[in-house]
């Protein structure tokens, strides 16, 4: 995944990290801001 230009100027914004504090079923939903992309992921963390 290209994440810098030659210019040095990101190409897109930084990726998210996501730490969780405690175990359990996690949902995440992820959407454009202008568009209608839409994705999700379910996390178990035991």
């Amino acid at each position: 995944m290209l994440r810098e230009l030659p210019t040095g100027l990101p190409q897109s914004a930084p990726p998210v990290e996501f730490v969780p504090a405690a175990k359990g079923v996690y949902q995440i939903q992820v959407k454009e801001l202008r568009g209608k992309q839409r994705g999700h992921a379910t996390l178990r963390i035991g």
